[in-house]
């Protein structure tokens, strides 16, 4: 089984859920019944195998959705699991945007930090 790290309760620590903002937890997940399990971050609200984004990022996606109607998923129904893909979708869209300008490190969102432009 695996081992729970020091950067593992670091993360769990400031990150959220992408879907759902609640904490994340360690939690042994079995694969199949034949001895397939490790320990994973899990979001319990959602039931979910979840690696999680920083709160910051997590707390932009919601004020952007919130501001600008955003809806990725047009196709779906407007209920709370669309909802719900749509924060998880921003906060990966956000995310990577933050690492592209290198205000991301393995401590999480760099906030004193100036913004590479250059490709």
């Amino acid at each position: 089984m695996g081992k729970i790290t020091d950067d593992d309760r670091k993360r769990m620590a400031r990150c959220c859920c992408k879907q759902c903002g609640g904490p994340l937890k360690m939690k042994v997940v079995v694969y199949d019944p034949y001895g397939g399990h490790d320990v994973e971050m899990f979001c319990e609200n959602c039931q979910k195998i979840e690696y999680g984004t920083e709160k910051e990022i997590y707390s932009l996606a919601e004020r952007f959705i919130d501001n600008y109607q955003y809806n990725y998923f047009m196709d779906m129904a407007e209920d709370e699991n669309s909802e719900r893909l749509n924060t998880a979708k921003l906060c990966e869209i956000i995310g990577w945007v933050f690492s592209e300008l290198g205000l991301m490190g393995d401590e999480g969102v760099i906030k004193n930090k100036i913004p590479k432009f250059e490709q």
